[in-house]
């Protein structure tokens, strides 16, 4: 399966060489990633048609180009809103989203160390930036990427987590819907699915706020058939197969869903 946005997403990392230790891509591409890695070029991931990354609220540039001025030269468009909330930022009908810690959704957050940088702040992000791993992205992605190149992504536990807690601050239910799509895919990779529940009990302990937040989510999905119906969706658009009856689409779902609670949060306090 092609990958929507492969080109751009090489053109990106190409862009972002001098920052490459200093940005963790968060959004649906760390889903196909995670796939891509396990079954190799060809596998089925549920798409998506931008990219997410954040940063700390301090990048200090030192000798680097602006992270801006990188994205600019490596032919991203680039407008400012206005003078007080973030960036536009495409290529080819590819939206780059940076993103920081910010306690209100969307509001810009300025980066101290990169002159004029207005990102756009959600909560949270500090979980994603803490627990990282590097991952080789390649020719899988992008024919232009003959030699692999490392980049940095949330640990699985990590975007699991991110994907239940930005689902619970989606205005919008698609956004949502494709949140838990990401998850129950993952969930979906037996290799994965242990991976995910072995993990998950440590960093749920490190994290109780988020553990309540995310549990929450988890337990009001589970009780919602719409929402879950809205997920099923996701999925078999992104599989290409029409499916007139997505019943036994939402069981797995469900069950997928049903299990990463029951066991990857079976050691957690309060379970």
């Amino acid at each position: 399966m092609r990958l929507v946005g492969g080109a751009v997403f090489a053109d990106l990392l190409r862009a972002l060489t001098p920052y490459r230790d200093d940005v963790v891509f968060v959004g649906g591409w760390v889903q196909a990633l995670y796939v891509l890695e396990l079954e190799g070029a060809g596998a089925r991931v549920v798409r998506t048609s931008d990219i997410d990354l954040t940063i700390s609220p301090t990048l200090e540039a030192g000798e680097r180009p602006p992270l801006i001025d990188l994205l600019r030269a490596g032919g991203f468009k680039v407008d400012a809103y206005d003078g007080e909330r973030g960036f536009e930022i495409s290529k080819d009908d590819v939206d780059i989203d940076l993103l920081t810690e910010g306690p209100n959704p969307g509001e810009a957050v300025r980066i101290d160390g990169q002159p004029d940088l207005r990102v756009c702040g959600y909560p949270h992000q500090a979980l994603l930036r803490e627990n990282t791993r590097y991952i080789l992205v390649g020719s899988e992605v992008d024919e232009s990427l003959e030699t692999p190149v490392e980049i940095l992504i949330p640990t699985l536990p990590a975007y699991v987590m991110g994907k239940l807690l930005s689902s619970t601050r989606r205005s919008q239910r698609a956004k949502q819907a494709k949140d838990l799509a990401y998850v129950s895919e993952l969930m979906a990779r037996d290799d994965l699915r242990d991976r995910i529940v072995a993990d998950l009990p440590p960093l749920l302990r490190e994290y109780p706020n988020e553990r309540e937040l995310a549990d929450q989510c988890l337990r009001s999905a589970l009780n919602d058939d719409h929402l879950l119906s809205d997920v099923a969706t996701q999925i078999i658009e992104s599989s290409g197969f029409h499916v007139a009856d997505d019943t036994p689409v939402r069981a797995q779902i469900k069950s997928r869903l049903t299990r990463l609670l029951t066991e990857g949060w079976d050691e957690a306090p309060g379970s």
